[in-house]
């Protein structure tokens, strides 16, 4: 009887931990200000893009040239920036805080050349 208690603990207790979504630590993620900086850097590249300024327009070798360049100045992967991504649309409201200090950071830009 004992052993069969023992062994239900031990299966509730893996299953407890095994459940839900794991959380991020801060080192495994891009950090909230620089994520900002990365898509100011994207909204730039892509308002470029669709302008044909630099001659980029639809080349997607140029397009993905500026893209690695872009990681590159961050130092992240395109994979890392993509978990980022990920991490930081969960929550919706955060998110739209931030995609308004890239829009504030811009009319800065903007105003004082």
């Amino acid at each position: 009887m004992q052993r069969c208690i023992f062994r239900l603990l031990i299966l509730l207790i893996i299953s407890l931990f095994s459940c839900g979504p794991k959380k991020r630590t801060q080192h495994e993620q891009v950090s909230r200000e620089e994520m900002i900086e990365i898509l100011s850097e994207i909204y730039l590249l892509e308002g470029a893009r669709t302008l044909n300024l630099e001659g980029i327009g639809r080349d997607s070798a140029k397009t993905a040239q500026y893209y690695a360049k872009l990681y590159e100045s961050f130092e992240i992967s395109p994979d890392e920036f993509s978990d980022a991504y990920s991490f930081y649309t969960q929550d919706q409201d955060e998110f739209s805080k931030m995609l308004n200090e890239v829009l504030e950071d811009f009319s800065k830009t903007e105003l004082n050349p």
